[in-house]
């Protein structure tokens, strides 16, 4: 069984990546509300119909549901205006910061100790991120300035408490993983909505990008939950990290993207910074 939840930790970091790479490409003709919202629209059957499959809510879960989708909410918002301001593979190098607040979360609420690899791979992290970001800042293209840090900071923040949320869900018997993922998705639209009330038209949208990507963020929420029911939540995090590497393969063979072999470097001390952190 923990095989299985390494292979599908693996699976769901390839997802990410494929979701970061063609999110931008996907929103270009859309204002950024607008492009939350049909992203939203379209992943939800798909998480509907596993949901379905998979289906538990007890009484008990309704703050709990409210929780985590305004969580998922903040997620959403502040990672898609980030993406509009940033380049891709900042913001997943940024995003992979999550097992690193996890660390310090659990540390701040006597779940677990700071030992001396975990404050030495949170420098490391640290340090990796900021060579990544400054040799890709200077081989030019997009550019991520402090306001596209900001809000993918928040995004993190968002997602590093949404598991400690759903793993007392399912350890009280109050739902599954995947009835949170579509609950969480139908609560995030209903406060977006109640905030910004966008105005929606369906006919400019490209009906086969949103729902080809749609399916992608879809299946990625989903592996991500089961991936941790198999295997422990500390090495799925470790694997999830290497969504970097997944960018950057995917990247150099489709878009024929090359990143300065500084950059390469950054990114691998990155993720060697959040091994140290979490598995030794």
């Amino acid at each position: 069984m923990i095989t299985v939840g390494l292979l599908l930790a693996v699976l769901c970091a390839a997802c990410k990546a494929v979701d970061t790479l063609i999110n931008k490409d996907v929103m270009q003709q859309q204002s950024v509300i607008n492009h939350i919202f049909y992203r939203i629209i379209f992943a939800t059957p798909i998480l509907l119909v596993a949901a379905l499959m998979n289906w538990k809510l007890e009484p008990g879960v309704f703050w709990y549901m409210i929780l985590y989708g305004v969580l998922e909410a903040v997620n959403i918002f502040c990672h898609q205006f980030a993406v509009k301001k940033s380049d891709p593979l900042h913001i997943e190098i940024i995003s992979k910061s999550k097992v690193i607040f996890v660390l310090i979360l659990s540390f701040l609420l006597s779940f677990d100790t700071l030992t001396l690899w975990s404050t030495l791979g949170i420098a490391v992290f640290m340090i990796g991120v900021v060579l990544t970001i400054n040799f890709q800042n200077r081989a030019g293209g997009d550019v991520t300035g402090w306001k596209g840090i900001v809000l993918e900071i928040f995004s993190v923040l968002a997602r590093t408490f949404k598991p400690f949320v759903l793993k007392v869900c399912v350890q009280r018997s109050l739902s599954t993983s995947e009835t949170m993922a579509f609950l969480s998705m139908i609560v995030a639209f209903a406060v977006l909505f109640a905030i910004f009330r966008p105005k929606l038209d369906f006919k400019g949208v490209d009906v086969k990008k949103y729902g080809g990507q749609a399916a992608v963020v879809a299946v990625s929420m989903l592996l991500s939950g089961w991936a941790v029911m198999y295997a422990n939540a500390v090495i799925v995090n470790a694997i999830e990290s290497t969504t970097v590497i997944f960018v950057m393969i995917i990247s150099a063979i489709a878009y024929r993207k090359k990143y300065p072999a500084l950059m390469i470097i950054g990114s691998i001390i990155s993720i060697i910074g959040i091994v140290l952190a979490i598995v030794l």
